[in-house]
Protein backbone atom coordinates (compact mmCIF):
# COMPACT_ATOMS: atom_id res chain seq x y z
CA UNK A 1 0.00 0.00 0.00
CA UNK A 2 2.92 2.35 0.69
CA UNK A 3 4.06 1.87 -2.92
CA UNK A 4 0.64 2.95 -4.18
CA UNK A 5 0.51 6.05 -1.95
CA UNK A 6 4.03 7.08 -2.96
CA UNK A 7 3.22 6.52 -6.63
CA UNK A 8 0.02 8.56 -6.33
CA UNK A 9 1.96 11.50 -4.86
CA UNK A 10 4.56 11.13 -7.62
CA UNK A 11 1.80 11.09 -10.26
CA UNK A 12 0.14 14.18 -8.81
CA UNK A 13 3.48 15.99 -9.23
CA UNK A 14 3.66 14.65 -12.80
CA UNK A 15 0.17 16.05 -13.41
CA UNK A 16 1.18 19.47 -12.11
CA UNK A 17 4.17 19.44 -14.46
CA UNK A 18 1.99 18.27 -17.37
CA UNK A 19 -0.69 20.90 -16.77
CA UNK A 20 1.95 23.60 -16.37
CA UNK A 21 3.59 22.54 -19.63
CA UNK A 22 0.30 22.87 -21.51
CA UNK A 23 -0.23 26.30 -19.95
CA UNK A 24 3.18 27.38 -21.24
CA UNK A 25 2.55 26.13 -24.78
CA UNK A 26 0.54 23.21 -26.17
CA UNK A 27 3.54 21.87 -28.10
CA UNK A 28 5.55 21.83 -24.86
CA UNK A 29 2.65 20.02 -23.20
CA UNK A 30 2.64 17.35 -25.91
CA UNK A 31 6.40 16.85 -25.53
CA UNK A 32 6.05 16.55 -21.75
CA UNK A 33 3.17 14.08 -22.18
CA UNK A 34 5.36 11.92 -24.41
CA UNK A 35 8.22 12.11 -21.91
CA UNK A 36 5.91 11.21 -19.03
CA UNK A 37 4.53 8.24 -20.96
CA UNK A 38 8.05 7.00 -21.71
CA UNK A 39 8.80 7.29 -18.00
CA UNK A 40 5.51 6.07 -16.54
CA UNK A 41 4.63 3.02 -18.64
CA UNK A 42 7.67 0.93 -17.59
CA UNK A 43 7.30 2.15 -14.01
CA UNK A 44 3.65 1.09 -13.84
CA UNK A 45 4.51 -2.34 -15.28
CA UNK A 46 7.14 -2.82 -12.57
CA UNK A 47 4.73 -1.65 -9.87
CA UNK A 48 2.13 -4.13 -11.13
CA UNK A 49 4.72 -6.88 -10.76
CA UNK A 50 5.57 -5.73 -7.23
CA UNK A 51 1.90 -5.78 -6.27
CA UNK A 52 1.51 -9.31 -7.67
CA UNK A 53 4.58 -10.42 -5.76
CA UNK A 54 3.18 -8.82 -2.60
CA UNK A 55 0.18 -11.13 -2.85
CA UNK A 56 -2.45 -9.07 -4.64
CA UNK A 57 -4.54 -10.81 -7.28
CA UNK A 58 -3.92 -9.66 -10.85
CA UNK A 59 -7.30 -7.93 -10.90
CA UNK A 60 -6.70 -6.05 -7.62
CA UNK A 61 -3.12 -5.17 -8.60
CA UNK A 62 -4.31 -3.77 -11.93
CA UNK A 63 -7.16 -1.83 -10.31
CA UNK A 64 -5.01 -0.34 -7.53
CA UNK A 65 -2.24 0.48 -9.99
CA UNK A 66 -4.74 2.19 -12.32
CA UNK A 67 -6.17 4.22 -9.44
CA UNK A 68 -2.70 5.28 -8.33
CA UNK A 69 -1.65 6.16 -11.89
CA UNK A 70 -4.87 8.12 -12.43
CA UNK A 71 -3.83 10.61 -9.77
CA UNK A 72 -1.96 12.41 -12.58
CA UNK A 73 -5.39 13.81 -13.49
CA UNK A 74 -5.66 15.37 -10.01
CA UNK A 75 -2.35 17.17 -10.47
CA UNK A 76 -3.36 18.42 -13.90
CA UNK A 77 -6.75 19.63 -12.62
CA UNK A 78 -5.05 21.28 -9.65
CA UNK A 79 -2.79 23.39 -11.84
CA UNK A 80 -5.67 24.30 -14.18
CA UNK A 81 -7.83 25.43 -11.24
CA UNK A 82 -4.95 27.44 -9.83
CA UNK A 83 -4.40 29.02 -13.26
CA UNK A 84 -8.07 30.07 -13.39
CA UNK A 85 -8.30 31.48 -9.88
CA UNK A 86 -4.78 32.33 -8.74
CA UNK A 87 -2.61 32.38 -11.85
CA UNK A 88 0.09 34.45 -10.20
CA UNK A 89 0.95 31.44 -7.99
CA UNK A 90 1.45 28.85 -10.77
CA UNK A 91 5.21 29.38 -10.66
CA UNK A 92 5.22 28.34 -7.01
CA UNK A 93 3.23 25.12 -7.53
CA UNK A 94 5.14 24.07 -10.66
CA UNK A 95 8.42 24.86 -8.91
CA UNK A 96 7.49 22.62 -5.99
CA UNK A 97 6.44 19.83 -8.37
CA UNK A 98 9.62 20.13 -10.43
CA UNK A 99 11.69 20.21 -7.25
CA UNK A 100 9.90 17.06 -6.07
CA UNK A 101 10.83 15.25 -9.27
CA UNK A 102 14.43 16.49 -9.15
CA UNK A 103 14.69 15.41 -5.52
CA UNK A 104 13.44 11.93 -6.43
CA UNK A 105 15.96 11.67 -9.24
CA UNK A 106 18.93 12.85 -7.21
CA UNK A 107 18.10 11.00 -4.00
CA UNK A 108 16.98 7.73 -5.57
CA UNK A 109 18.34 7.27 -9.08
CA UNK A 110 21.85 8.73 -8.87
CA UNK A 111 22.95 6.92 -5.68
CA UNK A 112 21.82 3.64 -7.21
CA UNK A 113 23.86 4.28 -10.32
CA UNK A 114 26.94 5.27 -8.33
CA UNK A 115 26.50 2.44 -5.86
CA UNK A 116 26.14 -0.16 -8.60
CA UNK A 117 28.54 1.04 -11.28
CA UNK A 118 29.81 -2.52 -11.75
CA UNK A 119 26.25 -3.64 -12.49
CA UNK A 120 25.68 -0.74 -14.87
CA UNK A 121 28.98 -1.11 -16.70
CA UNK A 122 30.84 1.88 -15.33
CA UNK A 123 30.42 5.63 -15.23
CA UNK A 124 30.76 6.03 -19.01
CA UNK A 125 27.85 3.74 -19.79
CA UNK A 126 25.74 5.53 -17.18
CA UNK A 127 26.70 8.94 -18.58
CA UNK A 128 26.01 7.72 -22.11
CA UNK A 129 22.56 6.50 -21.07
CA UNK A 130 21.76 9.88 -19.53
CA UNK A 131 23.03 11.66 -22.67
CA UNK A 132 20.93 9.41 -24.93
CA UNK A 133 17.86 10.19 -22.82
CA UNK A 134 18.60 13.91 -23.13
CA UNK A 135 18.99 13.64 -26.92
CA UNK A 136 15.75 11.65 -27.27
CA UNK A 137 13.77 14.21 -25.27
CA UNK A 138 15.37 17.07 -27.21
CA UNK A 139 14.32 15.41 -30.47
CA UNK A 140 10.78 14.94 -29.11
CA UNK A 141 10.62 18.60 -28.09
CA UNK A 142 11.84 19.83 -31.49
CA UNK A 143 9.48 17.42 -33.29
CA UNK A 144 6.42 18.54 -31.31
CA UNK A 145 7.34 22.20 -31.77
CA UNK A 146 7.73 21.78 -35.53
CA UNK A 147 4.66 19.59 -36.02
CA UNK A 148 2.17 21.05 -33.58
CA UNK A 149 3.17 24.64 -32.91
CA UNK A 150 2.02 25.94 -36.30
CA UNK A 151 -1.47 24.52 -35.62
CA UNK A 152 -1.66 26.41 -32.34
CA UNK A 153 -0.17 29.57 -33.88
CA UNK A 154 -2.79 29.58 -36.65
CA UNK A 155 -5.52 29.15 -34.00
CA UNK A 156 -4.12 32.18 -32.14
CA UNK A 157 -4.03 34.19 -35.37
CA UNK A 158 -7.67 33.29 -36.10
CA UNK A 159 -8.65 34.38 -32.59
CA UNK A 160 -6.80 37.69 -33.03
CA UNK A 161 -8.51 38.31 -36.38
CA UNK A 162 -11.91 37.47 -34.88
CA UNK A 163 -11.26 39.85 -31.96
CA UNK A 164 -10.14 42.59 -34.38
CA UNK A 165 -13.23 42.14 -36.58
CA UNK A 166 -15.51 42.10 -33.55
CA UNK A 167 -13.83 45.24 -32.20
CA UNK A 168 -14.23 47.17 -35.46
CA UNK A 169 -17.99 46.45 -35.68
Amino acid sequence: MLLLVGDAIHNIADGVILGGAFLIDPSVGIAVAIGLAIHEIPQEIVEFGILIRAGYTRKKAALYNLLSASSIVLGTLLIILIAEHAGEYIWLITGIAAGNLLFLATSDLLPRIHGNLKDYGGIWQSATSIAIGFVIMSVVLVWTHENFNHHFESDKQHEEIDMHVAGSN
